[in-house]
């Protein structure tokens, strides 16, 4: 593993990164050998972050390939079609590049097809995407980031951003949209969060995913362990008492789970439920990562306040007093 760390550590991928952030992208990796013609990259996939992998190119050539234009994912081609067929080749990744940077980016779906070329063999360094993720975002906006892990974690978003992947480009910018018309209004909506800088909100949302729930589903559940703020981003949801009753809605912009996320009551005080019509989705926060924002450098100015709030809370529930 040393061996193939110091390999990872030549490439351009990451010889600006400092040994520190290398060692955090490269933990478990391991070598894979690809064959000729075989698919790593498949259009229109789902990157899931913290499951999919990001591939580094050792040895060979690599192919990269879009069937059409769009945001829509590829359609799957007719066995008498074949599956290169209906592909156009639109470039060439040579050795030292990434390969699969969307699950570290957690950006939803890929926009081109890579696969091996023909007539060769394709020797790949697989890593975790979730670690090549933390490293880069330790890099460029984690607390307490070096200045120059930052200025080269930039040098590769932009990078990748910009040659050969015009769909990168587009997920990046309309992530960046997502983040700021709608996670971060929603996440300053919460009487805990608000007032907290943007770029600490950033630090601990940018590489969230949200999810979706069908209709009915339980979000969270009454008298069940929990820990974790819900920011509702798209549909509607009803907020069940623990007789089931109906107490209440919550629309788009809301937040729920404060109390959990204070550490309060060791169990959730209600049940929220998506909506039975069309159903939610939400992003979850959870305690661990917002006390690991707040220890950090960027939480600096909003650690006394947040610790005041906490006290102030917990004498509410000491004393009996209801929380507004």
């Amino acid at each position: 593993r040393r061996d193939l760390r110091e390999r990872l550590r030549s490439t351009s991928a990451f010889q600006h990164l400092s040994d520190e952030l290398v060692a955090v992208a490269v933990w478990d990796a391991s070598e894979v050998l690809f064959a000729p013609g075989e698919t790593i990259v498949r259009e229109g996939e789902r990157c899931v972050p913290g499951e999919s992998c990001v591939f580094v190119l050792l040895a060979g050539t690599l192919e990269i390939s879009r069937r059409h234009r769009g945001d829509a994912p590829a359609p799957s081609p007719r066995p008498e079609d074949g599956a290169a067929a209906a592909a156009t080749v639109a470039d060439a990744i040579r050795p030292g590049e990434l390969v699969g940077e969307f699950s570290a980016l957690a950006l939803g779906r890929a926009s081109s097809t890579v696969r091996v070329a023909d007539g060769g063999v394709a020797l790949c360094a697989r890593l975790v995407g979730s670690h090549v993720r933390a490293a880069l975002l330790r890099a460029g906006v984690g607390a307490g980031a070096r200045a120059d892990d930052s200025v080269a974690a930039g040098a590769i978003l932009k990078g990748l951003s910009g040659r050969r992947r015009p769909g990168l480009a587009r997920q990046i910018q309309n992530r960046d949209r997502w983040l700021e018309e709608i996670v971060l209004p929603a996440l300053r909506s919460s009487p805990v969060l608000a007032g907290w800088p943007r770029a600490l909100l950033v630090s601990i949302v940018a590489s969230l995913p949200d999810r979706g729930y069908a209709p009915g589903a339980p979000i969270v559940e009454a008298g069940k362990d929990g820990d974790s703020i819900y920011a509702l981003l798209e549909g509607s949801v009803d907020v069940e008492a623990t007789s089931g009753d109906v107490v209440g809605s919550l629309r788009p912009g809301a937040t729920f789970g404060e109390v959990s996320l204070l550490g309060l009551f060791g169990r959730r005080m209600a049940t929220v439920r998506a909506s039975a019509t069309r159903g939610c989705r939400a992003l979850m926060v959870s305690a661990a990562r917002v006390r690991r924002a707040l220890d950090g450098a960027l939480g600096e100015q909003v650690r006394a306040s947040h610790a005041r709030l906490v006290a102030s809370r917990e004498e509410q529930v000491l004393t009996g007093m209801p929380m507004v």
